[in-house]
C-alpha cells in the first residue's frame, strides 16, 4: 500500500466507520434502559397464555375473569382500526365504544389518553393538531396522556442518536415533542413498544381509578359541563349538569379585560351571552366583577375606535 494513495484513503475510511461504529454501540448500550417486564413472561408465552385464557372464558360463560368484569375503558368508535381495542377485551377488560370528541381512551374520570402511532405522530405534530388535542385534554382532564404507539420489531426510538442536534430545530420531531412538553407540562407521555405493552400499561395506569363515566366523556367538547359548584376545575369529567357552554365563547370572554379566571364563571351563571354583557351598565359590571374589573370592562365596551 502507497502512502496518499486511494488504497489508503479507502483503508483510513474504512477504519473510521468502524469506530464510529463501536462508540456508537457503547453509547447506546449506556444508555438503555432496563424494560419494567424484564422479569415477565416472554412475549410469545405471554399470548399463548391470553390465547387459553380466552378460549377457557368463552366455554365457562366468563368466570375465568370474573374479577376484571368491573374494568372498563371508554373508546372512540375510530380507534376500532387498531387491533387495541380487540386486545382489552380479550384481556378481560369492558370496552365502552362511543365517539369522543377529546381523547381516543378515557381510563378513568381524570385520565384521558390520546393515542399515536409513529406515523400519525409526525403528521400531527407538523400539522399542529396534536397541540389542539392536548389542550383540549389540558382543559377538561387532570392528568392528559399522549401515548406513543411503536410497531413490534422495529426501532423504539423516534430517531437515532446521531441525529440529535443540541439546538431547538422546527423540523425536527425531537425538538417539536419537547415543545409540546413545554407548553403543556401536565401532559404525560406513555412509550409503548407494542399493543400487547399498551395493554399491560392500561391495567397498571388503571388499578386504584375510579371507572369512566361513558355518557360524561362522550359529552365533553361538544359543550363545557358546568357542576354545581360552577367548574370542574380540571379534575376529571365529574356529574354532568344540565347546562352546557359553547367553549369558544369561554376562550373570548377570559381575554376580556377584567375578566380573569377566579370571575369568568360568575359572569357565565349571570349573563345570557357576550351580547348581554357588552350591553351591562357600569353599576351592573361593578356588582358582578368588582369595582377595578368592572371598570375596565365597562371602558373596552363603550370606548371609540
Amino acid at each position: 500500500m502507497y502512502d496518499e494513495s486511494t488504497e489508503q484513503q479507502s483503508y483510513l475510511s474504512e477504519i473510521q466507520r468502524e469506530k464510529r461504529a463501536f462508540d456508537k454501540l457503547i453509547h447506546q448500550k449506556a444508555h438503555l434502559m432496563m424494560p419494567a417486564n424484564v422479569y415477565d413472561l416472554p412475549l410469545h408465552m405471554k399470548l399463548r397464555q391470553q390465547t387459553m385464557e380466552y378460549s377457557m372464558d368463552t366455554r365457562t360463560g366468563g368466570r375465568a375473569k370474573s374479577h376484571r368484569a368491573g374494568v372498563k375503558v371508554v373508546v372512540d368508535v375510530r380507534e376500532f382500526r387498531s387491533a387495541l381495542p380487540s386486545m382489552l377485551h380479550k384481556e378481560g377488560l369492558f370496552v365502552l365504544p362511543v365517539t369522543l370528541e377529546i381523547g381516543d381512551y378515557i381510563l378513568s374520570p381524570e385520565i384521558c389518553v390520546e393515542r399515536k402511532s409513529i406515523s400519525d405522530l409526525f403528521g400531527s405534530l407538523n400539522s399542529g393538531r396534536l397541540f389542539n388535542q392536548a389542550e383540549s385534554m389540558r382543559r377538561f382532564y387532570k392528568t392528559p396522556v399522549l401515548l406513543i404507539e411503536f410497531t413490534q420489531g422495529k426501532a423504539f426510538s423516534l430517531q437515532d442518536v446521531s441525529e440529535l442536534g443540541s439546538e431547538i430545530s422546527a423540523t425536527n420531531i425531537v425538538s417539536k415533542l419537547t415543545l409540546l412538553i413545554l407548553h403543556y407540562p401536565s401532559l404525560r407521555i406513555l412509550w409503548s413498544r407494542s399493543p400487547h405493552a399498551t395493554v399491560d400499561l392500561f391495567k397498571i395506569i388503571k388499578k386504584y381509578q375510579d371507572e369512566p363515566d361513558m355518557e360524561a366523556a362522550a359529552a365533553l367538547g361538544n359543550g363545557l359541563p358546568m357542576d354545581d359548584s360552577g367548574a370542574q376545575n380540571n379534575s376529571g369529567e365529574g356529574k354532568l349538569a344540565s347546562n352546557y357552554y359553547n367553549t369558544s365563547s369561554i376562550d373570548v370572554l377570559k381575554k376580556l379585560p377584567g375578566i380573569n379566571e377566579h370571575n369568568f364563571r360568575k359572569v357565565l351563571t349571570s349573563v345570557k351571552n357576550l351580547a348581554d354583557l357588552s350591553r351591562q351598565s357600569l353599576d351592573e359590571l361593578t356588582e358582578l366583577l368588582g369595582k377595578a374589573n368592572g371598570k375596565k370592562l365597562h371602558t373596552f365596551f363603550n370606548s371609540t375606535a
